[in-house]
């Protein structure tokens, strides 16, 4: 994302440095290489399937389908310990997910029941803890944008909210949505994949 990068590499995982103004002025090569991110000792041996970065956090899911997190302010979740400490978000480790996706400074989440989740801030509202999105639609995939979210449903058929300066939402106008709104198409087209992008 913007100012950092995130891997998930033998099956452990390692972030690259966030460039910040202050790192990128440093005189230490090491702020640009790939460093190990910190797991609580009794996490250290938790094996990772799914990561996403975000503007100044980052997460990851676990083969259990836990969703941790690390990152500058992350969003009150990580307080303690060093910023590269990854944690498990406590108000959702019993529920189990299989995908995160984050844009600028929000983010979204797909549970195993096809349910979705948002965290952060779009639209100038702030949301600090996780929480479901409501909606009859079971899903399959979702994608975060910028300041916008498509997600697919079981059916093949498209969803969205955030902003939609530029019509981004496909929704026929460039209204913002808060809640989930049917993506205009004009025949019987059923989608299989989807990206959002900036």
């Amino acid at each position: 994302n913007k100012l950092h990068s995130w891997s998930l590499f033998e099956e452990f995982t390692k972030s690259i440095s966030w460039l910040s103004r202050e790192y990128k002025n440093s005189k230490s090569p090491s702020y640009c290489n790939p460093r190990p991110v910190q797991l609580p000792p009794q996490y250290r041996q938790t094996k990772f399937i799914y990561s996403a970065a975000g503007y100044q956090r980052s997460f990851a899911i676990s083969e259990s389908g836990t969703v941790f997190a690390c990152g500058i302010d992350c969003l009150g979740w990580n307080n303690s310990g060093s910023v590269w400490t990854l944690r498990p978000i406590p108000s959702i480790r019993d529920i189990k997910f299989k995908l995160v996706e984050s844009g600028d400074d929000h983010v979204v989440l797909l549970d195993v029941t096809g349910d979705l989740w948002r965290i952060g801030t779009f639209l100038e509202v702030s949301i600090d803890e996780p929480t479901r999105i409501p909606s009859s639609e079971k899903f399959i995939s979702v994608s975060a944008g910028f300041g916008h979210v498509i997600a697919l449903s079981r059916t093949g058929h498209l969803w969205s909210y955030g902003i939609n300066d530029y019509g981004q939402l496909g929704v026929g106008d460039f209204k913002p949505r808060f809640d989930l709104t049917p993506v205009i198409v004009t025949d019987s087209t059923i989608f299989t994949k989807i990206a959002a992008g900036k």
